[in-house]
């Protein structure tokens, strides 16, 4: 229960145990739980179900889904599912639900959600521990919430718009030489070596509104490779680029950047980053992390008995939006949203690269991590905190089991 939230009552599992209880602006306090089941119902068959309340807007959410394995050792499935759930807009937590309780905890403004409903059918199957892919399709509604509006400036004046719907459908590939992975019963982690790691994902969506009319193709490439520094410990670096083909497509439907405005550190994320804050069509990503074992740390006798390792890790981030798509440019598109005041929160990076750094302490206790985390540009940007009158720059934490 500790590892994975649920609470195992023979064929079926009560939980995740940290998503009972959460709270945001727009939902209040929420409440809910799920049950799935486990291997003592079936082999192949996995049914799971939950469902959250939300006390101040009066609203559901659930998922559910149906899913069958052929080969549980590869993970080798096919899904049906159902959702209903608010996000914020360029949310992205690593390995738990945004839902569970402390990612309630959260900084600056988060007044405003989307309201996100969708039926999907996924396929996934490895060939081998070299080659993956994995088939979605989707249907999909979004609604704003909150202070969120969706407004499209036509000639004749602001026109507000209630919901978008779409249909998508992608394929991801994955090539991952020599991979090797522990499996459980309902999650595969994988191993890390020094192999590179090697996805391509295309995706195509378009409208099926007849109000607002786009369509879209996808391509999106990423690389990740852990590499020995010898007598300086370790490296990760993962390159990711993104392109998004068409004209006239909505901002929710281009990359939100990933931002995160919990007081934890995310991998993935940018950790001084707003949500809604970036926005892009073309971008290109770096996240570089440098582990240095006990190199620094060794050299202090009361710190190599704590066993503590030292780390520090950078994030570059440059994209830009094209005059097709951005509604600063080109009359009849969805703007950007604004503040209370009306002031524009989100922007392009074709001015500069977003730029992060940080400077890390892990295996505190065996689970603890933190970073001091310094933002290097664009702070002149609203909703912006710091530490000690340096702005961009604070505290963030992990939780990770070392063995």
């Amino acid at each position: 229960m500790f590892f994975s939230g649920y609470y195992e009552l023979g064929a079926i599992e009560i939980g995740p145990m940290g998503s009972t209880y959460s709270f945001n602006e727009i939902e209040g306090f929420r409440l809910g739980t799920g049950l799935r089941t486990t291997r003592k119902f079936s082999m192949h068959w996995e049914l799971k179900a939950n469902a959250h309340y939300g006390f101040r807007d009066g609203g559901w959410k659930y998922y559910g889904h149906v899913k069958y394995y052929w080969d549980r050792k590869k993970f080798n499935y096919i899904t049906l599912s159902m959702q209903r759930e608010y996000y914020f807009p360029g949310e992205a937590v690593d390995f738990v639900k945004a839902d569970n309780f402390f990612f309630s905890f959260k900084r600056g403004v988060q007044d405003k959600m989307i309201d996100f409903t969708s039926l999907n059918i996924e396929f996934s199957h490895e060939f081998s521990n070299l080659y993956q892919v994995v088939f979605n399709g989707y249907v999909k509604k979004q609604s704003p919430l909150g202070t969120l509006q969706f407004i499209r400036n036509a000639e004749d004046g602001p026109v507000g718009i209630n919901e978008f719907r779409t249909f998508e459908v992608s394929v991801r590939q994955r090539f991952s030489p020599n991979q090797k992975y522990y499996t459980g019963r309902y999650v595969r982690t994988r191993i890390m070596t020094y192999h590179p790691v090697y996805e391509i994902t295309y995706a195509y969506g378009q409208s099926i509104d007849q109000n607002l009319k786009f369509n879209y193709n996808r391509l999106n490439i990423r690389f990740f490779k852990r590499s020995s520094a010898g007598k300086l410990g370790y490296f990760d670096l993962m390159l990711e680029a993104e392109k998004t083909f068409g004209s006239g497509i909505p901002y929710p439907y281009m990359r939100i950047h990933a931002a995160n405005q919990t007081y934890t550190y995310q991998w993935y994320a940018a950790n001084f980053m707003n949500y809604l804050e970036f926005v892009s069509d073309q971008y290109a990503y770096l996240i570089y992390t440098h582990y240095f074992d006990g190199l620094f740390l060794n050299m202090i006798p009361l710190m190599k008995r704590l066993k503590w390792r030292s780390l520090i890790s950078a994030r570059v981030l440059y994209g830009n939006i094209t005059d097709a798509n951005n509604p600063e440019v080109t009359q009849g598109l969805v703007a950007f949203p604004t503040d209370k005041n009306g002031e524009t929160i989100t922007y392009s990076l074709e001015n500069m690269p977003y730029i992060e750094g940080s400077i890390g302490i892990e295996n505190i206790f065996n689970f603890i991590r933190v970073d001091i985390v310094k933002r290097f540009t664009y702070l002149d940007h609203p909703n912006l905190p710091g530490l000690g009158g340096v702005k961009g720059l604070g505290i963030r934490f992990k939780f990770r089991v070392n063995f």
